[in-house]
This record gives structure tokens, C-alpha cells and sequence, in this order.
């Protein structure tokens, strides 16, 4: 199941189809913990039988800033809004499968 849910959210279309996220499946307890620690000790961390990490790659976005010679400051801006959008169109499109 984790793996549809991770496929359909990379077939989801994103702005300019840049794909400028990385998605980490924690399966390790010990990285667990770390992020458990990471994010405010939150219990549904420690609780879940599996978390996927969604991480924003502002790398790509500025490479692909540079290319288009537009100067920009993604890497303080962006990250919260991307990983938000990114985390609604997985759900969507698992719930059109």
C-alpha cells in the first residue's frame, strides 16, 4: 500500500512538472526517534508503523532559477508551501486510484 501511495503522488502533476521533492520512507526506530525529536516530540511519530518524509528540494528550483536568470531566496520561502502542496496532491490522487 505504501508503495501506491508513494507512486501516485509521484505521478502527480506538479507546477512546471519540476518534481522538486524528495520522499523518505522511515522505517529505521532509531531515525524515527531523531525525527520523533525533531518535530516537538510529537507521539503519532513514534506510534505510526510508517512515515514518509516529504522534503523539499530547493536545490532544483535553484538551478532552475539560475537557468532562467531569476534571482530568488526559495530556500527561506518555499519549503512549508511545497511540501503542503505536494502533501495534497498524494492524497488526492491515492484517492483516485
Amino acid at each position: 500500500m505504501v508503495i501506491k501511495i508513494v507512486k501516485a503522488g509521484q505521478r502527480a502533476p506538479t507546477a512546471c512538472s519540476l518534481q522538486t521533492y524528495t520522499i523518505i520512507w522511515v522505517k529505521n526506530e532509531e531515525k524515527k526517534k531523531a525525527l520523533w525529536e525533531a518535530c516537538g516530540k510529537q507521539r503519532f511519530i513514534l506510534e505510526a508503523p510508517v512515515i514518509l518524509a516529504i522534503c523539499t528540494d530547493v536545490r532544483r528550483l535553484m538551478n532552475i532559477a539560475k537557468i532562467y536568470g531569476f534571482e530568488t531566496s526559495l530556500e527561506k520561502s518555499l519549503g512549508n508551501a511545497l511540501r503542503t502542496i505536494l502533501l495534497q496532491k498524494v492524497f488526492y490522487s491515492f484517492q483516485c486510484m
